[in-house]
């Protein structure tokens, strides 16, 4: 898979999926009665906006990350917002939304963030938000073209011993809804992938039940890189490409990658436990998954049967795959 294929596929799966969150938000903001919405109801997209600035963070997008930031506090704020300052309040928000919109469609046609557009929103939105930190997402840089996505990045799969499984790695602060959110969801993927597993070991050339694994890990390494639950992405991750792998032809789908894959979703259920004891022995056992995940995907394809893997995909087959995972 090229670079560039990579870029692009992966731009795409942004957009989408962003356009999808903010198109909600500015939805709420607007009422069709032309009335001013109701604050409770702007206060539950704070987790739309939660995730807007999770994956603009993961791709690089640092304007809409900072947007979405602010965006996060208006609406988290909303309930305690005084009624004379609530008209002023959806304005603001509505120009935020309004903003990232813009960003996203230029980025959507290729080209990068329009530093104006996210200085004037966030000028008007620093009223809402003084007083609080400002988190280290601000700090991310405003581009001026496309970041150049490939296979690996932003977030690179750490050699062993690298990251430290410490208790803020293990067991990460999170919003209490945003992680009840995220267990619920991830728990599904992890069920998918435990049943696709044992489907695979009966029969290992069913090339749908393939495919299906490597969407789930791909959804599981979003969704959780989103709520900022980052080691669970890290080891998704490799989970994913272990399964392009298989998907392209270039390793065999065998016994030893589909016991690794049963693994790794073990690892991701105890690290989602949250059990801060546990922070020792995750700290020798995440890196030494990554690094085995990682050996059976670079190594060199052997001689195997034919009827051993899934028949090998196309790049757009896999491109498609990839495009409609936010969508379902």
């Amino acid at each position: 898979m090229s670079a560039e294929f990579e870029q692009d596929n992966l731009i795409s799966i942004f957009v989408a999926e962003v356009s999808d969150g903010i198109a909600a938000v500015a939805r709420a903001l607007n009422p069709t009665d032309g009335a001013l919405p109701a604050p409770p109801k702007i206060q539950e997209h704070f987790i739309t906006a939660h995730r807007i600035r999770g994956a603009a963070a993961l791709y690089g997008y640092g304007g809409i990350a900072a947007l979405s930031e602010r965006l996060e506090a208006m609406c988290e704020r909303a309930a305690h917002t005084p009624d004379d300052a609530w008209p002023q309040a959806v304005g603001v928000m509505r120009e935020t939304v309004k903003g990232i919109q813009m960003l996203v469609g230029a980025i959507g046609g290729g080209e990068g963030e329009d530093r104006a557009t996210v200085d004037r929103c966030l000028v008007l939105s620093e009223k809402w938000v003084s007083g609080e930190a400002v988190s280290e997402v601000r700090a991310l840089p405003i581009l001026a073209s496309p970041v150049p996505l490939v296979e690996g990045a932003p977030h690179t799969d750490p050699e062993p011993g690298c990251s430290g499984a410490t208790m803020e790695y293990a067991a990460p602060p999170m919003d209490a809804e945003v992680l009840s959110h995220f267990l619920s969801e991830a728990e599904e993927y992890l069920a998918a992938i435990d049943g696709l597993i044992l489907v695979l070991q009966r029969k290992r050339d069913d090339a749908d039940a393939a495919h299906r694994l490597f969407r789930a890990a791909h959804t599981l390494k979003q969704s959780a890189y989103t709520a900022g639950f980052q080691v669970v992405g890290e080891i998704a991750h490799p989970m994913e490409a272990c399964m392009t792998a298989v998907l392209e032809g270039r390793i065999p789908l065998t016994d030893e990658l589909l016991h690794l894959l049963a693994q790794a979703v073990s690892l991701i259920r105890t690290l989602m436990q949250r059990d801060r004891s546990t922070a020792d022995s995750m700290q020798r056992h995440v890196p030494g998954v990554l690094s085995l995940l990682n050996g059976l995907r670079d190594r060199q394809v052997p001689v195997f049967p034919a009827d051993s893997r899934p028949e090998p995909s196309s790049n757009q087959e896999l491109a498609a795959d990839r495009e409609s995972l936010e969508m379902e």
